[in-house]
Protein backbone atom coordinates (compact mmCIF):
# COMPACT_ATOMS: atom_id res chain seq x y z
CA UNK A 1 0.00 0.00 0.00
CA UNK A 2 1.16 3.18 -1.16
CA UNK A 3 1.74 6.33 1.59
CA UNK A 4 -1.16 8.15 -0.53
CA UNK A 5 -3.57 5.39 -0.34
CA UNK A 6 -2.96 4.83 3.25
CA UNK A 7 -3.29 8.52 3.39
CA UNK A 8 -6.72 8.53 1.78
CA UNK A 9 -8.21 5.53 3.71
CA UNK A 10 -7.10 7.53 7.15
CA UNK A 11 -8.69 11.25 5.71
CA UNK A 12 -12.44 11.08 7.26
CA UNK A 13 -13.60 13.67 4.93
CA UNK A 14 -12.09 11.51 1.83
CA UNK A 15 -15.14 10.05 0.02
CA UNK A 16 -14.12 6.01 -0.10
CA UNK A 17 -14.05 6.84 4.05
CA UNK A 18 -17.44 8.24 4.11
CA UNK A 19 -18.83 5.32 1.60
CA UNK A 20 -17.35 2.88 3.62
CA UNK A 21 -18.41 4.25 7.02
CA UNK A 22 -21.80 4.33 5.28
CA UNK A 23 -21.89 0.58 4.48
CA UNK A 24 -20.49 -0.24 8.00
CA UNK A 25 -23.06 2.38 9.69
CA UNK A 26 -25.25 0.57 7.08
CA UNK A 27 -24.86 -3.02 8.57
CA UNK A 28 -24.39 -1.75 12.42
CA UNK A 29 -28.22 -0.29 11.93
CA UNK A 30 -29.47 -3.34 9.56
CA UNK A 31 -28.12 -5.52 12.84
CA UNK A 32 -29.21 -3.69 15.65
CA UNK A 33 -32.69 -3.09 14.11
CA UNK A 34 -32.89 -7.32 13.99
CA UNK A 35 -31.42 -7.68 17.52
CA UNK A 36 -34.00 -4.97 18.70
CA UNK A 37 -37.26 -6.76 17.33
CA UNK A 38 -35.58 -10.51 18.31
CA UNK A 39 -35.17 -9.32 21.58
CA UNK A 40 -37.81 -6.92 22.21
CA UNK A 41 -40.89 -7.19 19.29
CA UNK A 42 -43.46 -6.48 22.32
CA UNK A 43 -42.11 -2.95 22.87
CA UNK A 44 -41.21 -2.41 19.18
CA UNK A 45 -44.97 -2.69 18.42
CA UNK A 46 -46.24 -1.05 21.28
CA UNK A 47 -44.25 2.14 20.61
CA UNK A 48 -44.53 2.25 17.10
CA UNK A 49 -48.56 1.45 17.54
CA UNK A 50 -48.50 4.63 19.60
CA UNK A 51 -46.64 6.95 17.30
CA UNK A 52 -48.59 5.43 14.30
CA UNK A 53 -51.79 6.18 16.50
CA UNK A 54 -50.45 9.83 17.74
CA UNK A 55 -48.64 11.25 14.91
CA UNK A 56 -48.94 9.56 11.74
CA UNK A 57 -47.44 10.56 8.56
CA UNK A 58 -47.41 13.73 9.83
CA UNK A 59 -45.22 12.82 12.37
CA UNK A 60 -42.71 11.04 9.86
CA UNK A 61 -42.52 14.20 8.50
CA UNK A 62 -41.95 16.61 11.31
CA UNK A 63 -39.79 14.14 12.85
CA UNK A 64 -37.48 13.76 9.53
CA UNK A 65 -37.46 17.73 9.57
CA UNK A 66 -36.10 18.49 12.74
CA UNK A 67 -34.28 15.45 13.20
CA UNK A 68 -32.02 15.95 10.28
CA UNK A 69 -32.03 19.69 10.89
CA UNK A 70 -30.09 18.92 14.42
CA UNK A 71 -26.28 17.79 14.36
CA UNK A 72 -25.84 14.63 15.99
CA UNK A 73 -29.36 12.98 15.85
CA UNK A 74 -30.57 10.43 12.72
CA UNK A 75 -34.08 9.76 11.78
CA UNK A 76 -33.84 5.96 10.96
CA UNK A 77 -35.76 5.55 14.74
CA UNK A 78 -38.75 6.95 12.91
CA UNK A 79 -38.54 4.85 9.88
CA UNK A 80 -37.94 2.07 12.01
CA UNK A 81 -41.40 2.92 14.07
CA UNK A 82 -43.61 3.88 11.63
CA UNK A 83 -42.74 0.49 9.07
CA UNK A 84 -43.33 -1.39 12.26
CA UNK A 85 -46.45 0.67 12.88
CA UNK A 86 -48.10 -0.29 9.60
CA UNK A 87 -47.62 2.35 7.96
CA UNK A 88 -47.26 2.01 3.80
CA UNK A 89 -43.70 1.77 2.67
CA UNK A 90 -43.92 4.41 -0.17
CA UNK A 91 -46.15 6.85 1.95
CA UNK A 92 -42.87 6.81 4.59
CA UNK A 93 -41.21 7.56 1.82
CA UNK A 94 -42.76 10.17 0.81
CA UNK A 95 -42.65 11.88 3.90
CA UNK A 96 -39.36 11.26 5.40
CA UNK A 97 -38.13 12.37 2.26
CA UNK A 98 -39.68 15.30 1.74
CA UNK A 99 -38.61 15.99 5.59
CA UNK A 100 -35.51 15.14 5.46
CA UNK A 101 -34.84 17.41 2.26
CA UNK A 102 -36.49 20.32 3.68
CA UNK A 103 -34.37 19.93 6.70
CA UNK A 104 -31.58 21.04 4.49
CA UNK A 105 -33.13 24.45 4.08
CA UNK A 106 -34.18 24.86 7.60
CA UNK A 107 -30.18 23.80 8.43
CA UNK A 108 -29.38 26.52 6.07
CA UNK A 109 -31.38 29.07 7.70
CA UNK A 110 -30.06 28.27 11.29
CA UNK A 111 -26.69 28.98 9.29
CA UNK A 112 -27.76 32.17 7.90
CA UNK A 113 -28.81 33.18 11.17
CA UNK A 114 -26.35 31.40 13.79
CA UNK A 115 -23.58 31.34 11.84
CA UNK A 116 -21.24 33.41 13.55
CA UNK A 117 -22.12 32.94 16.67
CA UNK A 118 -19.29 31.00 18.36
CA UNK A 119 -21.54 27.21 19.43
CA UNK A 120 -21.64 27.43 15.54
CA UNK A 121 -18.41 28.19 14.32
CA UNK A 122 -16.73 25.38 16.72
CA UNK A 123 -18.95 23.02 15.66
CA UNK A 124 -17.81 23.78 12.37
CA UNK A 125 -14.37 23.85 12.85
CA UNK A 126 -14.90 20.42 15.02
CA UNK A 127 -16.51 18.68 11.66
CA UNK A 128 -13.74 19.90 9.61
CA UNK A 129 -16.47 21.90 7.63
CA UNK A 130 -14.29 24.35 5.79
CA UNK A 131 -12.03 21.84 4.40
CA UNK A 132 -15.22 20.22 3.33
CA UNK A 133 -16.93 22.62 1.54
CA UNK A 134 -13.55 23.44 0.41
CA UNK A 135 -12.06 19.88 -1.25
CA UNK A 136 -16.08 19.09 -2.47
CA UNK A 137 -17.35 22.39 -3.51
CA UNK A 138 -21.13 22.90 -4.37
CA UNK A 139 -21.59 19.17 -4.07
CA UNK A 140 -20.65 19.16 -0.59
CA UNK A 141 -24.11 19.13 0.51
CA UNK A 142 -25.38 16.54 -1.81
CA UNK A 143 -22.27 14.04 -0.74
CA UNK A 144 -23.55 14.74 2.88
CA UNK A 145 -27.13 13.89 2.01
CA UNK A 146 -25.93 10.82 1.03
CA UNK A 147 -22.85 9.90 3.39
CA UNK A 148 -22.47 9.55 7.41
CA UNK A 149 -21.08 13.28 6.73
CA UNK A 150 -23.68 15.53 9.03
CA UNK A 151 -25.72 16.28 6.87
CA UNK A 152 -27.12 18.95 9.45
CA UNK A 153 -23.53 20.48 9.79
CA UNK A 154 -23.01 20.40 6.11
CA UNK A 155 -26.57 23.07 5.65
CA UNK A 156 -25.21 25.01 8.52
CA UNK A 157 -22.45 25.39 6.79
CA UNK A 158 -23.50 25.85 3.83
CA UNK A 159 -25.60 29.08 5.16
CA UNK A 160 -23.09 30.40 7.59
CA UNK A 161 -21.18 30.29 4.32
CA UNK A 162 -23.38 32.09 2.24
CA UNK A 163 -23.60 29.37 -0.30
CA UNK A 164 -26.49 29.61 -2.96
CA UNK A 165 -29.87 28.27 -1.69
CA UNK A 166 -30.10 26.95 -4.98
CA UNK A 167 -26.84 24.45 -4.52
CA UNK A 168 -28.34 23.29 -0.89
CA UNK A 169 -31.21 22.38 -2.39
CA UNK A 170 -30.23 20.20 -5.44
CA UNK A 171 -27.72 18.92 -2.67
CA UNK A 172 -30.71 18.08 -0.04
CA UNK A 173 -32.30 16.39 -2.81
CA UNK A 174 -29.98 13.35 -2.67
CA UNK A 175 -31.71 12.78 0.59
CA UNK A 176 -34.62 10.62 -1.26
CA UNK A 177 -32.31 8.16 -2.28
CA UNK A 178 -30.51 8.21 1.47
CA UNK A 179 -34.01 7.04 2.90
CA UNK A 180 -35.05 4.88 0.17
CA UNK A 181 -31.78 2.79 0.93
CA UNK A 182 -32.70 2.29 4.76
CA UNK A 183 -36.27 2.47 4.64
CA UNK A 184 -35.50 -0.79 2.01
CA UNK A 185 -33.17 -2.53 4.42
CA UNK A 186 -35.32 -1.34 7.37
CA UNK A 187 -38.58 -2.85 5.96
CA UNK A 188 -36.86 -6.21 4.98
CA UNK A 189 -35.49 -6.76 8.24
CA UNK A 190 -38.60 -6.26 9.54
CA UNK A 191 -40.09 -8.42 6.69
CA UNK A 192 -37.55 -11.84 7.66
CA UNK A 193 -38.32 -11.66 11.46
CA UNK A 194 -42.03 -10.48 11.47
Amino acid sequence: MTEASQATEEDPLALQTLLRRLAVGFVVLMAGVAVIFKLAAEPLNAVSAAFVENFGLLGVFVGCLLIDATPGLTHEPILVVARQGGIGFWAIFVAAGTGSMLSGVLGYGIGRVLGGSAFVQRLLIRYRLREFLHRYGVRAVAIAALTPFPFAIATWGAGASQISIRSVLVGALFRYPKVLFYLSGIAGVLQFFG
